[in-house]
């Protein structure tokens, strides 16, 4: 779930994870719950990013390889 919402912009086009994060920064003001929630998972959410885009890249190899 963190992986899709985290690159996917919010009329639904994609974004890498850093400019999603940026995107959400800017339109909520500092202080604010949800800055302050994503400034402080950011991150947790890359941690969780990348392990989604690592089993991805070792979904498609197996896939490619017949395993």
């Amino acid at each position: 779930m963190i992986y899709a919402d985290m690159t996917t912009g919010p009329a639904g086009q994609s974004f890498d994870s850093d400019r999603r994060i940026e995107e959400i920064l800017v339109r909520y003001d500092v202080g604010s719950e949800v800055h302050t929630a994503i400034s402080n998972a950011r991150p947790y959410l890359a941690a969780a990013i990348e392990r989604t885009q690592e089993r991805l890249g070792r979904t498609a190899t197996q896939s490619a390889n017949g395993s």
